[in-house]
Order: structure tokens, then C-alpha cells, then sequence
């Protein structure tokens, strides 16, 4: 029985701990480095909260009809279901504009506007295939990150600055991985570089 009480609170662990990682990750909203990355991955933490709180509902169940029961191990069922319920809404929430929408709606008579961000990669990404895909996608905005200075020349022969007449940014030299560039389809308004590590813009469209 020890064993078993052993197994179930080191999965239980090995569950929360990258989720509460992704939690924490979300909510603290980093602007650079590595933990910039990982919030890409906080969806992954609906599924790890899940199986806590099915092991932790599944545990309570089990000690419901355990005769000798102590309360203490009761309290400590209910206490960890609690915390995977809390993170499994926290993270549904965050997750759900992804599959229903905006959240708020956009407003009824609100124009559509498509924006597409990639990275380049210094140059060993395929700078004609994105504009390809831009047109095909009908993007009014095309955010660039990692740009060098012979990935535009690419893209211009495959027709950049006809899809995308405005611009901000410059392109980096060589393999730098600093430049970020806006090219948008409608006019752009005075640009702002944010106090980011990397190259960053806000720009009114």
C-alpha cells in the first residue's frame, strides 16, 4: 500500500510541476529569452492538469470506500482536485479564443484585418515561399522576424512590395537574427521600437 501511495504522489508531481511552470510562465507574461518561448507551450498544462484532477477524483472515490479512512489523507485529495481544477480553467480559458473566437467579439460591422508573423531564421528559412503563402492567404499584414538583407531581396523578386507597399525596419547584414520587419497592405502609421532584447515594433494600422 506504501508503494502505491508512493507511485500515485511522485506522478502527481511529475504532472504539476512543468504545469505549474506553464501557469506561472503564462501569468507572469516574460518579454524576452527563453521563458518567452515557453509560453507557446502553456497549452500543454490542460492536459497535465486533467490527469491530476481525474487521479486526484479517482483517489477521493477510492478512499470513500476504504473502511478506516483518515480525514487527513481526505483533505489532501480534495486539496490537490481543487488546484488541478483551478489550473485546468485558468488554461481553458486562455486556450478558448483559439478554437470560438475573439473574446470580446469583434464589433458587428468591425472589417477583418489577417496578420501572419514568421521567422526567418537569419536566411535559411524560404523568404519566397512566405510571400507566396502571404498572397495565397490574403494577409493585410506580414510581420517578419530574423530578416536579412538578402532574404528581402528574394522577396521582392517574388513580388513583396507589390502585396506589401508599406514598410518598417530595416533588414540585418549577414546571419543576424536582430532585424524584425512589418510590411502591411494598408498604410502604417509612425513607428515605436520597443526596449526588447531583439528588434520590435509597435506600429498603429
Amino acid at each position: 500500500m506504501r508503494a502505491r501511495r508512493t507511485m500515485f504522489w511522485a506522478a502527481v508531481v511529475a504532472l504539476l510541476l512543468p504545469a505549474s511552470l506553464l501557469t506561472l510562465d503564462r501569468v507572469a507574461g516574460p518579454d524576452e529569452g527563453l521563458m518567452v518561448r515557453l509560453v507557446a507551450f502553456t497549452p500543454l498544462a490542460i492536459p497535465l492538469y486533467a490527469v491530476v484532477l481525474v487521479l486526484a477524483l479517482a483517489a477521493l472515490v477510492h478512499r470513500r470506500h476504504r473502511r478506516g479512512r483518515r480525514r487527513r489523507s481526505r483533505t489532501a485529495f480534495v486539496l490537490l482536485a481543487a488546484v488541478a481544477l483551478a489550473g485546468l480553467a485558468a488554461h481553458a480559458v486562455w486556450f478558448s479564443p483559439l478554437l470560438v473566437g475573439a473574446n470580446p467579439p469583434a464589433a458587428s460591422r468591425a472589417e477583418p484585418l489577417t496578420v501572419m508573423t514568421a521567422n526567418l531564421h537569419a536566411g535559411r528559412a524560404d523568404g519566397i515561399d512566405l510571400v507566396g503563402r502571404a498572397s495565397e492567404e490574403g494577409v493585410d499584414i506580414l510581420v517578419v522576424e530574423e530578416v536579412t538583407t538578402d532574404e528581402v531581396a528574394a522577396m521582392e523578386r517574388a513580388g513583396l512590395a507589390t502585396l506589401f507597399p508599406n514598410r518598417i525596419g530595416a533588414a540585418a547584414a549577414g546571419e543576424s537574427v536582430d532585424a524584425t520587419m512589418v510590411f502591411s497592405r494598408l498604410p502604417l502609421g509612425e513607428a515605436t521600437a520597443l526596449p526588447t532584447r531583439l528588434d520590435g515594433w509597435r506600429v498603429d494600422v
